[in-house]
């Protein structure tokens, strides 16, 4: 995961580290800076305010089905990613566990408690396959 797609996760960030998208996380990551109201009603979007300090207009529902979709598929590539940080023993741990390994002269490799620690939460939540999905880009 890169530095772009952790900063896009945090639109999809919810309760017990697990990434949810609907609506609203599609309005917000189309349009981060808009305060708006809306009302759905039979597959309809109608905002009934919309604020943009950058003056963009709402996005369409077309736009904000497609980017719902992206973020489905972004949660069914990623969620792994943000298990596994969420189970990595405590950044103190990790860190001491890697001077112990040097200090000892076992340089990080397989037989550390350093590699152990984080083998057994990588085989808990394992990376998918395939290339992680392509947001679509919209033309306003």
């Amino acid at each position: 995961m890169n530095n772009e797609d952790i900063f896009y996760a945090q639109y999809l960030v919810g309760s017990n580290n697990k990434l949810v998208c609907g609506v609203d996380t599609a309005i917000k990551a189309l349009r981060p800076n808009a305060r708006y109201d809306l009302s759905v009603s039979g597959g309809n979007f109608n905002f009934t305010r919309w604020e943009d300090e950058t003056d963009t207009k709402p996005p369409t529902k077309k736009e904000i089905m497609e980017e719902l979709e992206y973020q489905n598929k972004f949660i069914e590539h990623w969620q792994y990613f943000v298990d596994r940080a969420a189970n990595y023993p405590d950044i103190v741990v990790i860190v001491n566990n890697l001077w112990e390994a040097i200090d000892s002269g076992e340089i990080p490799g397989k037989g550390t408690k350093f590699y152990q620690s984080i083998k057994e939460v990588n085989e808990k939540f394992p990376k998918p396959e395939g290339e992680p999905p392509v947001r679509p880009t919209h033309e306003e």
